[in-house]
């Protein structure tokens, strides 16, 4: 039997979640995170960790609850970490659900 630990991340691509995922790397964990598909890809945090052994990506949407139990289902983690959030309203929100301002707060009405 395996004795290694299993970890998953979201989040990964962050300041916490790149730090976590090298921290528990060096712990000799077997870590796993889910990245989104999207046409912006911020991957520079943790480009150093692609390619290593017990480093995976896989692409998933937090707001879709049957692809993570099927993500957890395939990973097996020992562990969860959630530090998704969203980052930038322009990647996080699609543009129907963003309001225009109504004007500049610096003008009288």
């Amino acid at each position: 039997m395996d004795n290694t630990n299993t970890a998953l991340i979201t989040g990964i691509t962050g300041q916490d979640g790149s730090y976590l995922a090298e921290f528990l790397l060096g712990k000799g964990y077997d870590v796993h995170g889910i990245i989104r598909r999207s046409s912006v890809d911020f991957r520079e945090r943790i480009a150093h960790l692609e390619g290593q052994k017990n480093f995976h990506l896989h692409y998933a949407d937090m707001g879709d609850s049957m692809s993570l139990v099927k993500l957890v289902g395939k990973v097996q983690p020992n562990e969860i970490y959630n530090l998704a959030a969203q980052s930038h309203v322009q990647v996080s929100l699609p543009p129907d659900r963003c309001r225009q301002p109504l004007g500049r707060p610096d003008k009288s009405p």
